[in-house]
């Protein structure tokens, strides 16, 4: 075997230490393994409970999706007839018919009703005139003035010898493109008083 001459690695006192390249582990290094396990274990419970909540969401049926508060048919009901442009209206309101047309006070009152008057009566009336008036109490000229465009009166006048706070005297100048022809009462009770009187001249 061939010797070597001594040189300075000769010299170095052998230790026990072993792979000095290297290092053992420290309670740090395990730490932050342990930390990075936890994070991601978390962050993977997250994931699944979105995907579950994605794939439920998904899973609806379509049908009740379309129907919802902001798509059904029945979240902007139309108005019915009778509420629309209907303002309610204050005053006792009486039709007298002086008109000599049979109904016509009766198809006046409902108009004046669903105008928005509720307290609405109609009776038999007298005039010589062929012109329709209303007349009002105290404190009832603006509900007159409306009641006479409805009706389409012309003449609106203060009262205070009706019982009623509106009084409309219907005459033919209204009454004539109301209901039919056929006289009322009053002119076929006038009508045979004239008879009578004429077959008595005779």
């Amino acid at each position: 075997m061939t010797k070597y001459p001594p040189d300075e690695f000769d010299s170095i006192v052998p230790s026990g230490r072993k792979g000095a390249h290297r290092r053992q582990s420290s309670g740090m290094s395990q730490t932050a393994a342990i930390s990075l396990i936890a994070v991601l274990a978390v962050v993977a419970v997250v994931l699944v409970i979105g995907a579950v909540r994605i794939i439920g969401s998904s899973a609806v049926d379509p049908e009740e999706q379309v129907a919802g508060p902001g798509n059904s048919e029945t979240a902007t009901p139309e108005p019915s007839e009778t509420s629309v442009n209907v303002k309610e209206r204050s005053g006792t309101v009486q039709v007298l018919n002086a008109s000599g047309v049979t109904g016509a006070d009766k198809t006046v009152a409902k108009k004046i009703e669903d105008a928005g008057w509720s307290d609405v009566k109609t009776e038999r009336g007298r005039s010589s005139s062929s012109t329709s008036v209303v007349y009002y109490a105290d404190g009832f000229k603006d509900e007159a003035q409306a009641l006479a465009e409805v009706v389409g009166a012309e003449d609106v006048k203060s009262s205070s010898k009706y019982s009623t706070d509106i009084t409309l005297l219907l005459n033919s100048d209204i009454a004539k493109g109301l209901a039919s022809d056929e006289p009322s009462a009053e002119a076929t009770d006038g009508a045979s008083e004239n008879s009578e009187e004429v077959g008595a001249d005779e």
